[in-house]
This record gives C-alpha cells, sequence and structure tokens, in this order.
C-alpha cells in the first residue's frame, strides 16, 4: 500500500514540476530547467574553454545548483551550474540555452 502511495506523489510531483517548468520566465538557483536547444554542449566549467562533459537535446531536465555565472564580459554570456537528470552531474550549460523556474 506505502508504495502505491509513493508512486502516485511521485506522479503528482512530476506533473506540478513540468507545468512549473513551462511557464517559468528566468534562471534562478536551486532549481529545475528545461534545456531548449539540441546539441546543447555540457561543459566542465562555465565557459568554451572548458571540456565538453555532455551533450543533450531540447526538453532534457538539469538540476540548477548554483545559479548563473558570468564567463566572458564581453560577449555577456552567462552560465548555470548543475546536472542533467538521468545524465551528467556537475555540468555547465550557457542560461540562453536553458528555461529555469
Amino acid at each position: 500500500m506505502l508504495s502505491k502511495l509513493g508512486t502516485i506523489a511521485m506522479v503528482g510531483l512530476a506533473t506540478c514540476v513540468s507545468l512549473a517548468v513551462v511557464t517559468a520566465p528566468a534562471a534562478s538557483a536551486d532549481g529545475l530547467c528545461t534545456v531548449t536547444g539540441d546539441n546543447v554542449k555540457a561543459r566542465t566549467g562555465p565557459g568554451t574553454a572548458y571540456n565538453l562533459r555532455a551533450t543533450t537535446y531540447a526538453g532534457a531536465l538539469m538540476y540548477n545548483q548554483g545559479g548563473a555565472w558570468g564567463d566572458n564580459p564581453v560577449d555577456g554570456r552567462w552560465w548555470v551550474y548543475g546536472g542533467l537528470v538521468n545524465g551528467a552531474d556537475d555540468v555547465w550549460i550557457r542560461s540562453d540555452l536553458l528555461r529555469c523556474q
């Protein structure tokens, strides 16, 4: 009985998270982000000089664990630190390729 209740709770939580991600306008720390582009490169640090850790796709989810950080003040690019849901941990993705709650 308890496992059925846990499953129902998780399904309900996933539904709520999906709705929040779709309507969320801007990045914030400790949230859930949706990747908005295809073949998005997740890197080991905040910038293109860092190694590629994974490539992801539109619709993939990322835990935002550190907010956004500036990499290059000349081009104004910001990077979000976190982990891909069902994927690589400790990755950085450009904030303009994410929609975060």
